[in-house]
């Protein structure tokens, strides 16, 4: 029976330009390079060799489309157990021709905590928590699940610049009480150390919030990249409350505008640390997307580190901690940032 084929899904007309979605792609057999190699269409054709089409297998960067049981087109995941299947002429494919790669890993060293339910991690800089759309497999929680050897589910995520202990649920029952501990703001402690920079238009006579305040703005989570950041609750202009401690913060040798910084976290909203910050004067130095004086808001190289995380689970407290400092090495590393274009990953067709 011939596989029935697929309309264009009708989103795909609907997306903002830059969006990864944007574009619908068709599988043309082309058997003088590979029985794999698909040719894929934007704004004509253009070739791509099979080893080229291994790789994007091997990292989950192929999608294609196929229909559910209430026949509606779904995405499904192409890996390197997919290499073989067919592709119905006909059938929408979504490729990421350019994934973001990533050179840093995860050993067993990095296993800071580990029972029955959870796990915690120490996450390096610039490696992303969990999968993208466009990589697989270059990530925390696949590094640590073939250390382990087990399945893990996230429950917490920190940014990919954003290093330091990340945890992982190994059931889904840890993932409901932890998700429960986490609404109960006392039962989970989360502090973070970064380095803070004034901003141009801060006034060299500027300080940061004593030792012991209270931080509260309110964050408009509505909007991509660069959140916004309110002192007072606007009428329909804020979605969520974002509360934190200062501990504590000292100069940076070397650095007068800068300033080594250490809070606890009260809630966990998509950007928090550096949106908060960055309102008050003291963006996270060398945070292209909230520092006012730097340029691209794509290339993000500052120093933020989760140091302590703690909960109550079961009766017991459970407490695993890292060094808060930065080495100089660190520290010299986002003198300069470099804030060129970074783009996203491309998906062609």
């Amino acid at each position: 029976m011939p596989a029935k084929a697929f309309a264009r899904p009708k989103s795909f007309d609907h997306l903002h330009p830059s969006s990864l979605h944007k574009y619908g792609v068709r599988k043309h057999a082309d058997v003088e390079t590979s029985d794999r190699a698909w040719r894929l269409q934007q704004d004509g054709w253009r070739g791509m060799d099979g080893a080229k089409v291994d790789d994007l297998l091997r990292l989950g960067a192929a999608y294609k489309h196929v229909l559910n049981n209430a026949n509606v087109a779904v995405l499904k995941r192409l890996t390197w157990d997919d290499r073989n299947e067919d592709i119905e002429e006909g059938c929408y494919l979504r490729v990421f021709v350019t994934p973001r790669r990533y050179t840093q890993t995860v050993c067993a060293e990095d296993v800071r905590a580990a029972t029955d339910d959870f796990v915690v991690v120490r996450k390096p800089r610039n490696l992303p928590s969990v999968s993208r759309v466009d990589n697989l497999y270059e990530n925390v929680q696949h590094h640590t699940e073939n250390i382990l050897g087990a399945e893990l589910w996230p429950v917490q995520r920190l940014d990919e610049p954003t290093q330091g202990l990340i945890l992982f649920a190994r059931n889904l029952d840890f993932c409901k009480v932890f998700n429960r501990l986490i609404q109960q703001k006392e039962h989970v402690e989360k502090c973070y150390s970064f380095i803070a920079e004034a901003a141009s238009s801060t006034p060299t006579s500027a300080s940061l919030p004593p030792d012991g305040t209270l931080l509260t703005h309110y964050m408009d989570l509505r909007s991509g990249g660069a959140k916004r950041v309110a002192d007072e609750c606007e009428a329909g202009g804020c979605d969520k409350e974002a509360s934190l401690i200062v501990l504590g913060h000292a100069p940076v040798p070397g650095h007068p505008r800068r300033r080594f910084v250490q809070i606890q976290l009260l809630t966990g909203r998509t950007h928090q640390i550096r949106a908060q910050f960055a309102h008050i004067g003291w963006p996270l130095a060398g945070d292209c997307m909230y520092h006012p004086d730097l340029a691209s808001p794509a290339d993000l190289d500052f120093l933020l580190k989760c140091y302590r995380l703690a909960f109550t689970y079961q009766n017991e407290r459970v407490e695993v901690n890292l060094e808060p400092e930065f080495s100089p090495a660190d520290i010299e590393a986002v003198k300069k940032p470099l804030c060129d274009s970074n783009e996203s990953p491309k998906s062609a067709s």
